[in-house]
């Protein structure tokens, strides 16, 4: 596995747009808007086998305005204390198991020395696993999303 994380602007078209469908398949990210956001992140983090792009994370840079209701809805306080959320992460099936996303998770958080969010769905037990070992920690209260209710966890600087 060959794993590389860079900033947007260091990107090719063609990784960009690799990165973006990858991010689709994982049907959990309305596809309006996505692919400025992703070139508005901080960092993108790739996982290669051969040539073949198999997993994908990033530390995003959410709206003001969408943090700022993430935060109300998990009832937590002092949303201007983090900047990056780490998420867009989408493993193909056939590599999952295989500590990918922990390792797109890790990489990428030696990008950035500030504090962390995080959302997942309260279901997703792998995504909750990885974030415990990546030192986020359960933060307010789970929140209804659009299809499940929504974990919050937040990472202060190490």
């Amino acid at each position: 596995m060959n794993f590389i994380v860079r900033h947007p602007v260091d990107c090719t078209p063609g990784e960009l747009a690799q990165f973006h469908a990858l991010v689709i398949k994982g049907g959990q990210v309305s596809e309006e808007g996505l692919y400025d956001r992703i070139e508005g992140a901080h960092s993108l983090g790739f996982c290669y086998d051969g040539p073949k792009l198999v997993g994908v994370a990033a530390l995003k840079r959410p709206a003001e305005e969408h943090k700022q209701e993430v935060f109300n809805r998990a009832s937590v306080a002092n949303p201007e204390d983090f900047t990056i959320e780490i998420g867009w992460a989408f493993t193909e099936v056939s590599h999952r198991r295989r500590g990918i996303a922990t390792c797109l998770f890790t990489l990428l958080l030696c990008q950035t020395a500030g504090q962390v969010y995080a959302t997942t769905r309260t279901n997703n037990e792998i995504c909750k696993r990885i974030l415990g070992r990546c030192g986020f920690n359960v933060s307010g209260e789970p929140f209804d999303g659009c299809t499940s209710q929504i974990a919050f966890y937040t990472r202060s600087e190490t």
